[in-house]
């Protein structure tokens, strides 16, 4: 302090500039063409408040594309933010962030449709401008950068089981399937994926009728229900149409014939 009146003083506060960091999350690992989400948030690591418009620079990997955004805690709305390749999103916080103050906002994107590892950068404007360009590879300069990265893979395929479709007895007929696949007739088997329910009509041709399934997990009438969860074989049983036919034999002739005279027979069917 001053030592008397001859002496005067002032204290004036130096303040640390805004300086906005921007750290990422990324869904770590998702199948070709699933959601993926990346979710950023910006933090001020200086001690003088920011304004409330911030400009952040998203890169997309190659066959991402970001739909829809979603805002987080401390941000009010966010355009230009979807679509693919370099995106400059227009952030307005809901207010101005103080010292270690933040705001965060997911950006909602479809994966790409091949498998491998990606990785995506973005840039905030460390005062709130327009920040530089992010990198397309590689690690962030400096911490207005931020990246995240994701595995991508291809699913597993489903096991597939054989239905075998057969016809017995002394008919004739068809079977067809629901899901499509067996049409019997020509084509009596098919691969279904494990635990599809396949339908399958026994439709019987004119002069047969059909008098049952086999093997089926449930039967309705002529529909047989099968559930894909093994290789099966399942039997349609067709019956020939006999026709019943009743002979009737008259005598045309008088009665009273001598031996040796002719006998008429008249025979109906």
């Amino acid at each position: 302090s001053c030592p008397d009146a001859s002496c005067g003083s002032a204290s004036t506060t130096v303040s640390t500039p805004t300086n906005l960091t921007l750290s990422k999350t990324a869904t770590a690992s998702v199948l070709t063409s699933g959601s993926i989400t990346y979710t950023l948030t910006i933090t001020n690591t200086g001690q003088t408040t920011s304004g409330t418009s911030v400009t952040v620079k998203e890169r997309l990997p190659s066959g991402v594309t970001a739909n829809t955004v979603t805002v987080g805690s401390g941000v009010s709305s966010v355009s230009g933010c979807t679509g693919t390749g370099l995106l400059t999103c227009a952030v307005t916080l809901s207010s101005g962030l103080a010292q270690s103050g933040t705001a965060s906002f997911t950006i909602n994107a479809t994966a790409p449709s091949s498998a491998g590892s990606i990785t995506n950068y973005a840039n905030v404007g460390s005062t709130g401008g327009t920040p530089s360009d992010p990198p397309s590879n590689g690690s962030c300069p400096d911490a207005s950068c931020g990246s995240a990265s994701t595995t991508v893979s291809t699913p597993t395929p489903a096991p597939t089981f054989t239905l075998t479709t057969s016809k017995a007895g002394t008919g004739s007929g068809t079977i067809s399937s629901s899901p499509s696949g067996i049409d019997c007739g020509s084509d009596c088997t098919e691969i279904y994926d494990t635990g599809t329910t396949v339908t399958l009509t026994a439709t019987p041709s004119g002069g047969s009728t059909f008098t049952g399934w086999t093997d089926c997990d449930s039967v309705s009438g002529s529909s047989c229900t099968v559930s894909m969860t093994a290789a099966k074989t399942v039997t349609a049983t067709f019956t020939l149409i006999v026709e019943q036919m009743k002979v009737v034999k008259t005598v045309t002739t008088p009665n009273g014939v001598k031996v040796g005279d002719p006998i008429n027979y008249t025979i109906t069917v």
